[in-house]
């Protein structure tokens, strides 16, 4: 019964982007119009990646990847993240194919798409002020992820994206969060912030 009701609602938010996406190209659409595309888009996007492991809804995850991507090219600073960070993961994953059993060049060549596009969504959420932004590229810049590897300038954006949150007071819970709960960390993130507040 729920899974017939998340197909018929799917089936719902999918005639109403169609009818916005066709009032879109043939009229000037409003702030509220782009606002509720968004949110459907988000809408569908949850719904597949609820159905990622369900046989009659094949691709889910790629269709919950493209939902997104649809919100994000409307500049929806969310949905940008969501579609950063899981094209970091295929980089990720691509990268760690390199070096296993079955490693072949092709591997780098679809680790570096896939960094260098999760970056460009990344870049524009971060323009748009979205901390979990910054952080993200922090981190590629600590782990080398897509870039070549820079601790520092990592641990300032990291710091800068605690900073723009205001969150210092959860700074064990986000460290732990992002696997950097360390004495070494913390202390790098300490020595970054001092040297944040003498440049202010």
């Amino acid at each position: 019964m729920k899974k017939c009701w998340r197909r018929w609602r799917l089936k719902s938010l999918n005639k109403k982007v169609e009818s916005l996406l066709r009032q879109r190209q043939n009229n000037p659409v409003s702030d509220a119009d782009i606002a509720k595309e968004i949110q459907l888009h988000m809408a569908i996007g949850h719904i597949y990646d609820q159905h990622r492991f369900d046989k009659k809804i094949p691709y889910a995850e790629r269709l919950a990847l493209e939902s997104y991507r649809a919100a994000a090219a409307l500049e929806n600073p969310q949905a940008q993240y969501i579609v950063g960070e899981r094209l970091m993961e295929f980089g990720k994953f691509w990268d760690r194919m390199q070096t296993s059993l079955y490693g072949c060049q092709a591997h780098k060549k679809y680790a570096e798409q896939a960094y260098q596009e999760a970056f460009v969504y990344l870049e524009a959420c971060d323009k748009q002020q979205y901390p979990k932004a910054k952080r993200l590229q922090g981190l590629a810049w600590i782990n080398g992820w897509g870039v070549e590897k820079d601790f520092d300038k990592g641990v300032a954006w990291v710091v800068d994206s605690i900073e723009m949150e205001g969150k210092w007071d959860q700074l064990t819970d986000i460290l732990t969060k992002i696997e950097l709960n360390t004495p070494d960390f913390f202390a790098s993130i300490r020595k970054a912030r001092e040297a944040r507040r003498h440049m202010e």
